[in-house]
């Protein structure tokens, strides 16, 4: 079945009785259900209506615009990243604050949530490096980058194809009036080689093969816990791979928080991504261009924004020698703004002595502010950047009337104020 050459189907499968099963009569007795299994995309040209071909090349000249600011994406490198995989996770429900993540990241932590996060924030860049260097992206790479998202928190299942029926809603401990079922095991080896073989593809618009191979993804389920956020992995992994993000040669590029603007309307989100897997792509390609147009746009106003944070960090501090260890811990803090003095002689290669004079001294000139307890651990916030991030995240947030525009507006919001 399907439309426009998408020839997915369900096959039907039989889910068997447990005595010993929890839950009620119901729960014990065996039952048939039906699994969906997506139709092959390696070779698919899904024909793009004229509006979702407009709104994938406005979303990819937005992307290119910001990665032309080169030296200023290394600034603004891990806060995009940040706000992207917290997005991500949040949308799974680990729900974490900039402020806590960063203090977390500095010297481990005992939060599961937090820790959960943090390789979020990790696999995220592993996955953008992978794109921009590797020839092509792999099945084996899939379960590296899988590895590397659950490996701490699930080790018996991290980089691991599932090898179970698995599936998404419902109340039951099985099947029985899920809201979707993927595909069943025996078909997911097939079904990831051949998005593998999709995603080396050059034929298509950048921005709609990010769209497919997110969706496909997604509707594969190709592991036991973990999809959705590798899954949106994808987007700006498509997108480095094909120079959108950065040119060729260029290192990680610009990691627009494409999930943050999905995360807004995950009701709609999920209805996209469903009307899809029926037959109906351009709600989805619509959706994703918009997310990936709207994200770009916040995101290079964003790194204006950081950019003149740091300027006004250097107007606080006064005259500084441009290789001095205060100059090198301003440079640093938009990727780490929660700092200490082991981290500051790190972050800058500066001795004890010249560290901790740097940090006297930005912290005279209100850059940096002492937080926490000063008897257990001295630890110092960089001031005013994380009001940049959660305005960043306040305005990519829900939409007001309750869905997302199907067509892009004609110019991106600005960020903060």
């Amino acid at each position: 079945m399907g439309t426009d050459g998408y020839r997915w189907s369900h096959v039907e499968r039989v889910w068997p009785g447990d005595p010993g099963a929890p839950g009620g009569r119901a729960n014990r007795r065996g039952f048939r259900y039906r699994a969906y299994v997506p139709g092959p995309v390696a070779e698919w040209r899904p024909a793009l209506p004229a509006e979702v071909a407009d709104d994938a090349v406005r979303a990819e000249v937005a992307c290119r615009a910001l990665a032309r600011h080169g030296a200023r994406l290394e600034t603004l490198l891990w806060p995009l990243l940040r706000s992207e995989a917290l997005a991500s996770s949040r949308i799974e429900g680990l729900v974490v604050s900039h402020h806590r993540l960063a203090h977390a990241g500095l010297g481990g932590s005992a939060d599961p949530t937090a820790a959960g996060v943090l390789a979020n924030v990790a696999a995220v860049r592993a996955a953008v490096q992978v794109a921009a260097g590797a020839a092509r992206i792999t099945p084996a790479t899939l379960d590296a980058l899988h590895a590397a998202l659950l490996g701490d928190a699930a080790p018996a299942i991290a980089g691991r194809v599932r090898e179970a029926q698995n599936w998404i809603g419902g109340r039951h401990p099985n099947p029985r009036g899920a809201a979707f079922v993927p595909p069943p095991p025996e078909e997911v080896p097939r079904l990831v080689d051949d998005l593998c073989r999709f995603i080396a593809r050059e034929d298509l618009p950048a921005v709609v093969q990010a769209a497919i191979a997110h969706v496909q993804f997604e509707t594969i389920h190709p592991y036991a816990d973990g999809n959705g956020r590798l899954g949106r992995m994808l987007i700006p992994v498509v997108l480095r791979r094909r120079g959108v993000t950065a040119p060729p040669g260029e290192g990680v590029g610009a990691v627009p928080p494409v999930s943050l603007v999905l995360a807004a309307d995950g009701d709609g989100y999920v209805e996209a991504l469903g009307a899809f897997r029926e037959g109906d792509a351009e709600p989805w390609l619509a959706l994703c261009s918009w997310a990936v147009w709207r994200a770009a746009g916040a995101a290079e106003h964003l790194a204006a924004r950081v950019e003149a944070l740091a300027d006004d960090w250097r107007r606080r501090a006064g005259p500084l020698r441009r290789h001095s260890a205060a100059a090198r811990l301003i440079a640093a803090l938009p990727a780490e703004p929660v700092v200490d003095l082991a981290a500051v002689r790190r972050l800058t290669g500066a001795s004890h002595e010249a560290a901790r004079l740097a940090i006297a001294r930005l912290a005279d000139a209100d850059v940096l502010r002492q937080v926490g307890d000063a008897r257990r651990r001295r630890v110092w916030e960089a001031v005013g950047l994380f009001a940049l991030l959660d305005g960043l995240e306040a305005d990519l947030g829900p939409v007001r009337s309750g869905r997302v525009p199907a067509r892009p507006p004609t110019s991106p919001p600005a960020v903060g104020g």
